[in-house]
């Protein structure tokens, strides 16, 4: 482009042909001049007027006339060129220009985008450590009733331990307060598995039934599985087929005490990685790109730890997982690979965050792009 346009500013315009071609006429009438106006001009000439002066008379004044057109000519055409020269010289700062200012825009988002990516791998190492550090302790005794060092579940494995012990008190509180949404009694659930048994969550519950026989159902259960003479601390058969509790038969930890303590950072953790990756600016990191990044977070997480991700979500404690302004369960999939054979049948959970987002982001470069995965094995 820059080739031809240097070209086409070679090339001699009208102007500088109308000044040649009328140079050379000039140049060529001063040869048939003296012949011209000797024997066809008005003026008188002498026969013995000096050959010499006679041409020079008549041809300098049209030669003269020529070479000052010629003159002109040439300082025009410097003229051009010298401007030409300045365009180029200029047009080349700004392309100088032009390539330094993206030669500093690629290199601040090379440097942003490390920048991103260090900080974002250091908090999937922070999401770890808090994995990490999770603990139950289980009380164990003899045959004779004599204590034996406590056993110690730590990382991934409290997560199921965690899920049973919702999941029952859930299936009390299912069976001895009618009338309420399956909604409302996971969030009586989760605040008596998340606060713990205390007079904050004896309140709430109060606040949502005149059945005070379910403070007291659930103060018997929680005093029998702590304190069972077994020392496996399990819920009491009697109980559990009282209450048809065939999961509590798995919760070896001792239940309602609270689990704030450890869950709450943990959760506030994951909450912020999410946000930190979903927030990004769109001329920073496209969808795809925000995608890729939850997919490495969520590679971290097992089945147990989305399962309660959900319940902590549908329970409200955690609402901001999934609301009006925010989308990670539905746009982001970050609990993508939940097992649906962990949730309780009274959680369609794929027809609930359905029903919020019908119309969740899809990748572009993805024919089928659903919001769980066991959508996408169906399919």
């Amino acid at each position: 482009m820059e080739e031809k346009q240097n070209i086409e500013s070679n090339k001699l315009s009208a102007f500088s042909i109308v000044l040649i071609v009328t140079a050379f006429l000039f140049i060529l009438f001063a040869f048939f001049a003296p012949y011209l106006l000797t024997e066809y001009s008005w003026l008188m000439l002498k026969d013995d007027s000096p050959l010499g002066d006679t041409l020079g008379g008549i041809m300098n004044p049209f030669i003269a006339i020529g070479a000052a057109i010629l003159t002109f000519l040439a300082f025009y055409m410097q003229f051009k060129a010298n401007k030409q020269q300045r365009e180029q010289f200029t047009q080349q700062l700004k392309e100088d220009k032009r390539q330094f200012s993206e030669e500093i825009s690629e290199q601040r988002k090379q440097f942003e985008r490390t920048q991103f990516e260090n900080r974002f791998y250091e908090m999937i190492r922070l999401h770890k450590e808090n994995v990490n550090e999770l603990k139950i302790y289980i009380r164990r005794k003899d045959i004779n009733g004599l204590p034996l060092d406590d056993e110690v579940l730590s990382g991934r494995q409290v997560f199921k331990n965690f899920m049973y012990e919702l999941i029952s008190i859930y299936i009390i509180l299912d069976k001895e307060m009618t009338g309420l949404t399956s909604k409302t009694k996971l969030y009586l659930s989760y605040t008596v598995f998340f606060r713990g048994y205390n007079p904050q969550s004896i309140q709430i519950l109060k606040k949502h039934t005149d059945n005070h026989n379910v403070v007291k159902i659930l103060s018997q259960i929680k005093n029998k599985a702590n304190k069972s003479l077994l020392g496996d601390n399990k819920i009491t058969t009697h109980i559990a087929n009282t209450y048809n509790l065939y999961l509590a038969q798995s919760v070896k930890h001792q239940i309602m005490i609270g689990q704030s303590a450890q869950l709450g950072h943990y959760f506030r953790h994951l909450y912020q990685t999410v946000k930190f990756v979903c927030n990004q600016n769109e001329e920073r990191f496209n969808y795809e790109q925000k995608r890729n990044y939850i997919r490495i977070l969520r590679a971290q997480l097992s089945d147990e730890e989305q399962a309660l991700l959900f319940y902590n979500w549908h329970s409200g404690i955690g609402a901001n997982w999934e609301n009006d302004e925010n989308k990670f369960f539905t746009d982001y999939r970050m609990i993508h690979n939940i097992n649906k054979d962990l949730i309780y049948r009274d959680f369609k959970f794929d027809e609930i965050l359905l029903s919020l987002n019908p119309n969740f982001k899809v990748e572009t470069n993805r024919s089928e792009d659903p919001l769980f995965e066991f959508q996408d094995i169906i399919t």
